[in-house]
């Protein structure tokens, strides 16, 4: 529903505009009618017995009389649109009959409305319009209830929403929605937190009021730098992922370069490789751990495969102390080293199998280093120790 708040002035103007005379072709001069449009004199010449209006801005008020009459309502039947979109079109002339009568339409029309507005204000009722689009800031101290809002900028204290509010992004073009299920068995409201999220964050129900909602942060999310544990998934990603259960990363590679950084014997890290089959980037040399406390742990060794994509170079360079358990390292030609050992005292290995390359296993170092291998299987090796 609209609600129109008429100005004395205009009202006014409206009952004056109603006592314009006509302007008859006999007193049109040869002037005037070289000053009209082609369109306007075609008129005239076809409906010359009619008496006619002048539309001049610059002579008459009632261009925009006409201009502000269309914007009362938005049935596009009313007399006054089609008279607008007669002068929209560069007609500078109407017929005399057609503006008098469009005038009294909605000299009516306003009429209607003011009495409509004056009955609803003495029930004490308010009748919610569909949709309100309000162009800069809306503000509101008491309920207000509408099926959508779009505005610039809402400031509510209480508003009951029927239907969905629209957040539009910056261009204009499409927007987010929030929106009530169809059916609310028992209405409730929901508190957000007091404080903006941290990274990874999600929403929670409250342990004491579950309508207070708070950030948490889900065991996940929690960074290896924290969790001690990276994760090596298929669906991960080494750019945006940051080696959590939720974000894991996608590579073996990206694993040890990160555990590089934060493991040490007494703060050990643990690589988890989820099933698949990983072909790591070893074009550059092997993929080298050189800190202590890394342990690589596959799901399954028949589910979780390594494979090099240069298979001329070794794959896995171990630079100290390890556990490596259930994966296996296959490669396509037996022309380099599954795993070399350069150091690394009471490295263990664990349900480890090597298929495919030259040499298995190859583990140096001093008469001190001691390597321990528990049920390891190597196949299609050279040489596998």
């Amino acid at each position: 529903m609209n609600h129109f708040k008429i100005s004395r002035l205009f009202s006014l103007m409206l009952s004056f505009a109603l006592l314009i005379s006509p302007l008859p072709l006999s007193s049109m001069t040869e002037d005037f009618m070289n000053s009209l449009s082609i369109h306007d004199k075609n008129m005239i010449m076809e409906h010359s017995d009619e008496s006619y209006i002048f539309l001049d801005k610059k002579l008459s008020t009632i261009v925009e009389l006409i201009s502000r009459m269309s914007e009362l309502g938005n049935d596009t039947d009313l007399l006054v649109h089609q008279l607008k979109k007669h002068m929209d079109l560069g007609y500078a002339v109407a017929e005399y009959n057609v503006v008098l009568e469009t005038l009294n339409q909605v000299k009516s029309f306003l009429h209607h409305k003011k009495k409509d507005a004056h009955e609803n204000g003495a029930k004490g009722k308010r009748s919610p319009p569909y949709i309100a689009v309000i162009q800069g800031t809306l503000s509101v101290t008491d309920s207000i209830g509408v099926d959508s809002i779009t505005a610039t900028t809402a400031s509510v204290t209480d508003a009951i929403i029927q239907g969905s509010i629209q957040l539009q992004d910056s261009a204009g073009g499409q927007y987010v929605g929030l929106q009530a299920p169809s059916v609310v068995p028992t209405s409730y409201t929901v508190t957000l937190p007091p404080s903006a999220p941290t990274s990874n964050q999600v929403l929670r129900a409250g342990s004491a009021t579950p309508t207070d909602l708070g950030w948490v942060t889900t065991g996940g999310s929690v960074a290896p730098a924290t969790s001690q544990t990276i994760y090596v998934a298929k669906y991960g990603n080494d750019i945006t992922g940051n080696g959590s259960l939720d974000t894991p990363y996608a590579s073996l590679t990206k694993a040890i370069e990160t555990a590089n950084s934060i493991s040490s014997a007494v703060n050990p890290v643990a690589i988890v490789i989820l099933s698949g089959i990983y072909t790591e980037d070893n074009s550059a040399g092997p993929l080298t751990i050189t800190v202590a406390g890394v342990s690589i742990v596959g799901e399954s060794a028949s589910s979780v495969i390594i494979m090099p994509s240069t298979p001329a170079n070794n794959l896995l360079l171990i630079e100290d102390t390890v556990h490596v358990a259930d994966i296996t390292l296959q490669s396509s030609s037996p022309l380099g080293t599954g795993i070399s050992c350069t150091a690394g005292d009471l490295s263990v290995f664990n349900n480890l199998r090597v298929f495919n390359s030259l040499i298995g296993i190859n583990c140096a170092g001093g008469a001190s280093e001691s390597y321990g291998f528990n049920t390891c299987f190597f196949v299609g090796c050279k040489y596998w120790v």
